[in-house]
């Protein structure tokens, strides 16, 4: 049996190299064909960058300014030969849209371990900096727009419960030093605000988080999300406890046919003493509910938020973002909390043992593919054409490839 078992994760395992190297010959196809150029180098910073890395520099700006955003990987612009409309149909997903805002931005920096993943990260901060509040203004306010973001932004933007601010980035405890180091030493503006928001350093902007707009870069760790997620939630159900709850249960409804009430009527909403687990004016026993629901409520609208996520970020980086293949941990649901304009996974491991490590990261950057990893398997199978489109969102090279510079 355990040799049967390793046979299959070794089977597995080569079915996601030459996956991960399909990537690769794709992105080397289009250089090779002219379709993919090497950006200028960035003139704030202190280092050379090699050819393939303004490559993918090029990339990564092209992604942040794309028509369609995050969506340009799916789906394709399509005149209807009828009333010549504009749609979009994915043949990826097999689905159209009559309408793509692009709100959101990114993609996927899949380099291999030791080619410069930060650098380049850096360069991006550098060639696209952050923008005028006008200009955050008008992109936050596409975001509230596009019903394929995530309604807990969409909702927090409506009510005003967002600041705006620069590019974050979420690391391992053990990187955030060196994101820090590499962002002072590697750029020639030393005027550029950096913190490192993690430990006991956090506890001034935990008090008065505002002060986190005001950095160009700000540096936290998964941990950290995931710690100050878990506490909103705790404190959300705790003032959601403490108040009078409202019944949302459907009221009855006489049905003369069949001589019986039916409960399709509009919901109750009496307000109930928190004392009472059922409502006093329909007898429904769902006090639990009701406050598990206004708690949800809460946090969706940003009545209560844990500090970082009060902001619209220009950029967000989830550096080692493979950690986030799972959609049930704390830091997946905290990173998913976190409002942005551009949105980035940085892994030389976009996937290890299985294709559905890259469904919570592609979530994250705001393509919903599927609600199970389990469909996800199925619709987008190794070495299959459907896999490799949705990977046209990933820059990726390796150390075994030539190339100048």
């Amino acid at each position: 049996t355990e040799m049967v078992r390793q046979t299959t994760l070794t089977s597995q395992s080569t079915a996601v190299d030459k996956m991960l190297h399909a990537v690769q010959t794709s992105r080397q196809w289009e250089w090779d064909k002219g379709h993919r150029t090497a950006a200028p180098q960035p003139t704030g910073l202190n280092v050379s960058m090699r050819n393939y890395q303004l490559e993918s520099l090029q990339f990564m700006l092209e992604c942040e300014t794309a028509e369609l955003g995050v969506h340009e990987a799916t789906y394709s612009k399509m005149i209807t030969m009828k009333d010549k409309k504009t749609i979009y149909y994915s043949s990826t997903l097999g689905t159209f849209a009559h309408e793509i805002n692009g709100s959101i931005k990114g993609g996927m920096l899949a380099e291999e371990m030791g080619l410069g993943k930060t650098i380049e990260s850096l360069a991006c901060i550098l060639a696209h900096p952050r923008p005028s509040k006008e200009i955050a203004t008008e992109r936050m306010e596409l975001v509230r727009a596009d019903k394929t973001v995530n309604a807990a932004h969409r909702e927090r933007i409506e009510r005003g419960a967002l600041e705006f601010g620069g590019t974050l980035v979420v690391c391992k405890v053990s990187l955030v030093g060196q994101w820090c180091e590499e962002y002072a030493d590697k750029l020639k503006d030393k005027s550029l605000r950096v913190c490192e928001y993690h430990g006991s350093k956090r506890k001034k902007y935990q008090q008065n988080p505002k002060l986190l707009g005001a950095f160009d870069l700000v540096v936290t760790t998964y941990e950290t999300l995931g710690r100050e997620y878990a506490n909103a939630e705790k404190a959300s159900l705790k003032k959601a406890a403490s108040e009078p709850w409202v019944c949302e249960l459907p009221t009855s409804v006489w049905n003369a046919e069949k001589e019986m009430d039916e409960y399709t009527g509009p919901p109750c909403k009496h307000s109930n003493d928190r004392k009472h687990q059922e409502c006093q004016k329909c007898g429904g026993n769902v006090a639990t509910v009701a406050v598990k629901q206004r708690a949800s409520n809460m946090r969706r609208t940003g009545e209560i938020q844990a500090p970082i996520e009060k902001f619209f970020w220009n950029r967000i980086i989830g550096d080692e973002s493979h950690v986030l293949k799972s959609m049930t941990t704390q830091m997946s649901k905290a990173m998913q909390m976190l409002a942005s304009r551009n949105r980035w996974c940085v892994t030389g491991t976009p996937f290890t043992m299985d294709q559905t490590d890259l469904c919570n990261q592609l979530k994250f950057l705001g393509l919903q593919t599927c609600n199970t990893l389990n469909t996800f398997r199925e619709n987008f199978q190794l070495q299959t054409r459907g896999l490799l489109d949705l990977c046209t969102t990933m820059m990726r090279h390796t150390k075994a490839q030539k190339r100048d510079g």
